[in-house]
């Protein structure tokens, strides 16, 4: 399996939200609470590793405003 963003390079994972394949130059890891007490690292493509930032960020922002 060819790498999305690389076709000349091999994927080594895909991403979580999209399922594109992706080499290791391209995953980007991004570590979430997994039931409530453990961590977990979620591979994601670029483009999805933005989105979900931006929303962590959004409900950072809104959490923060009702304390």
């Amino acid at each position: 399996m060819k790498c999305y963003y690389h076709p000349d390079r091999e994927a080594v994972t895909r991403c979580v939200k999209c399922g594109k394949p992706l080499c290791e130059k391209c995953v980007r890891k991004l570590r979430k609470r997994f039931l409530y007490i453990l961590w977990k690292d979620y591979d994601y493509c670029p483009a999805c590793y933005e989105k979900e930032m931006q929303k962590l960020i959004k409900e950072w922002r809104e959490k923060r405003k009702r304390t």
